[in-house]
């Protein structure tokens, strides 16, 4: 009888479970991470989502180490944690409601962890470039790119940063009571 030597076989790609356990954090941190872009997006192989080893390595080595002064002008220098739709509203100066009517309409996007909505801060970032690009436009308006209906206008005071002011649609007006036929 032969004695059989055993090869370890290499792990090329990793599910999300085995990510989550391999740098020691929550399984549903890991869909968190990604939207941020502390990970790379999975590669997807029919129902399966795996992540390269490689990729996983290259972004952890793009991290900043403890006391490292991040790049200004990055997503990162600010605040990478994604916003909830009450943060959200609050730095924007409206409603909640008004924020989940954006997320709705798919005019903000946003990924869920559970039942909570985030808004990733690069979104937000984006958002609020984008409008201090058009110097004042609606984001919602046609001329500036998006489509009509609520949006952001933006102002720029010369002493401080833009502000951002949400519009409103216009409240639907209700018809005529109709009464029921036969009486």
């Amino acid at each position: 009888m032969t004695s059989l030597t055993h090869r370890p076989v290499v792990r090329l790609a990793l599910s999300r479970a085995e990510v989550a356990l391999s740098i020691g954090v929550g399984v549903n941190t890991i869909d968190v991470m990604v939207a941020g872009g502390f990970l790379p997006p999975p590669r997807k192989w029919h129902s399966e989502r795996l992540w390269l080893v490689s990729e996983v390595e290259a972004y952890l080595k793009a991290w900043p180490t403890e006391g490292e002064a991040r790049p200004e002008g990055s997503p990162s220098a600010i605040d990478d944690r994604p916003f909830s739709v009450e943060k959200l509203a609050k730095r924007w100066g409206c409603s909640a409601n008004h924020i989940r009517h954006m997320v709705n309409s798919k005019e903000l996007p946003s990924f869920r962890v559970g039942r909570l909505m985030r808004i990733t801060a690069q979104t937000v970032i984006e958002i609020e470039k984008r409008a201090a690009d058009f110097g004042g436009s609606q984001l919602g308006s046609p001329d500036a790119g998006g489509d009509s209906g609520s949006g952001a206008i933006v102002r720029a005071d010369k002493d401080g940063p833009p502000v951002i002011v949400l519009t409103h649609s216009k409240p639907r007006q209700r018809g005529p009571r109709k009464l029921p036929s036969g009486e």
